[in-house]
């Protein structure tokens, strides 16, 4: 087991402050969409009888209205998590020394969100994110972040399942939980989930991802 924390100096970190102020930006566009195109329709509401441009100024609104709720409700975050995958994929690609490439095609994007960040309302709760990769010719996994880099071999992890929070009223996370022997008779626990774009109606999608995970890694350690 190989978990090691890489140098800030060396290293550039993936979710900088910068980074995590531009994903929730580009998280609350939708929202903010939504909200000024009820401010024009309630301005206009009280110009009537409309001209034929204030009718096409209202009927843009109502199309971006419908729009925004779609991609709230189907899609959220599909902008912020691009960006950041992007912007993974350019630092992680100049490593020498990295152990998962982005251009490898079994790799996964996802977030490292700690126990303790489940549940606690902040500007971003995952602690890393980075590409993610089960190597089943030498039986283990491997994750490049921006702070972290596991190489985990089969052996050494005791437990994988994947666990449910719930980050909203409506949105559940499924985090796939890895128990990993420390060699010293102790065990370390890392949590992690694809990071990827899905509204209210994407729950079934990210617990099937999840899952697949899962199950991936267990036939992996069993060599199945």
């Amino acid at each position: 087991m190989n978990i090691t924390q890489l140098d800030e100096q060396q290293y550039v970190r993936i979710l900088s402050w910068r980074s995590m102020v531009i994903t929730n930006l580009l998280c609350l566009w939708p929202v903010a969409c939504i909200v000024a195109s009820l401010a024009i329709i309630a301005i206009l509401n009280g110009k009537a009888p409309w001209t034929v441009s204030q009718i096409a100024l209202a009927l843009i609104a109502m199309i971006a209205i419908v729009f925004a709720t779609f991609r709230t409700l189907f899609n959220v975050g599909w902008e912020a998590n691009r960006y950041l995958e992007r912007r993974a994929h350019d630092i992680i690609s100049r490593r020498p020394d990295r152990v998962v490439d982005p251009m490898n095609p079994d790799r996964v994007f996802v977030e490292v969100v700690p126990r303790k960040n489940w549940n606690q309302p902040k500007l971003e709760d995952a602690a890393d994110v980075g590409f993610f990769r089960i190597d089943r010719g030498e039986r283990r996994v491997l994750f490049e972040g921006g702070s972290e880099r596991w190489i985990i071999r089969a052996a050494d992890i005791i437990s994988c399942h994947f666990e449910k929070f719930m980050a909203s009223q409506f949105m559940p996370r499924f985090m796939i939980v890895l128990g990993i022997d420390k060699g010293d008779s102790s065990v370390v626990e890392k949590c992690f989930s694809p990071r990827y774009s899905s509204g209210i109606f994407g729950n079934r999608k990210r617990k099937e991802r999840a899952q697949a995970i899962v199950r991936d890694i267990e036939n992996m350690r069993t060599g199945g």
